[in-house]
């Protein structure tokens, strides 16, 4: 069987989705003990909703999916190519930023 058609034929959601619904409470409450820990203050509320929202976010369409790609491109090319395609960028950016490369 061809696991890499298998991986990207996949659906993200699965037909069973009440997991979602679990950690969207789980995300609420994890704002609200957020607020009710450190201030107490509901403006403190929707700052810690709103980073809690976007790290679900994150998670969810960037960080997971791109684990998934890391590894088909893995077994697929190997891992020099893929350390160099990962330090590659991340090398030149920390290299810009302290002014190597001017």
């Amino acid at each position: 069987m061809d696991y890499l058609k298998l991986i990207l034929t996949t659906p993200i959601i699965p037909e069973n989705s009440e997991i979602f619904g679990v950690v969207a409470m789980l995300w609420w409450a994890f704002a609200v003990a957020l607020m009710i820990i450190l201030h107490g203050d509901w403006k403190d509320f929707l700052t810690y909703l709103l980073w809690s929202i976007a790290i679900g976010i994150g998670l969810t369409f960037f960080i997971i999916p791109g684990l998934i790609i890391l590894a088909i491109f893995l077994w697929k090319y190997g891992l020099i190519n893929i350390i160099a395609i990962l330090l590659g960028p991340v090398g030149w950016a920390i290299g810009s930023s302290q002014g190597w490369l001017d």
